[in-house]
């Protein structure tokens, strides 16, 4: 009986140290790594991460300017628009409420 209970703690110890084995502790798993914005190729991700927080959900309600505002679309020209669509802006002019 004794033989039997040492050979139940034994094979639960393994069990416990090969379910550990599986990764390094505190290795981030290949989901967890954050691309940068140029990386992302899916254009909802990419303004949901960096461009609703000022623009709203939809780019029309938001802290900022709607995207698609005629006025606002009047003042930069072509080039300049295209610069902040593909490069972003660095220093956010708006700032999320507190």
């Amino acid at each position: 009986m004794n033989v039997f209970r040492h050979l139940y703690v034994l094979v639960a110890l393994a069990a416990i140290l090969v379910s550990g084995c599986g990764r390094p502790h505190g290795q981030p798993s290949k989901d967890s790594e954050v691309l940068a914005p140029n990386e992302v190729l899916e254009f909802g991700t990419l303004y949901a991460e960096n461009c609703a927080g000022c623009h709203g959900a939809g780019g029309l309600v938001g802290s900022a300017l709607a995207l698609a505002n005629p006025v606002y679309l009047g003042i930069p020209d072509d080039a300049a628009v295209r610069k902040v669509i593909a490069k972003g802006v660095r220093e956010p002019r708006c700032r999320p409420s507190q």
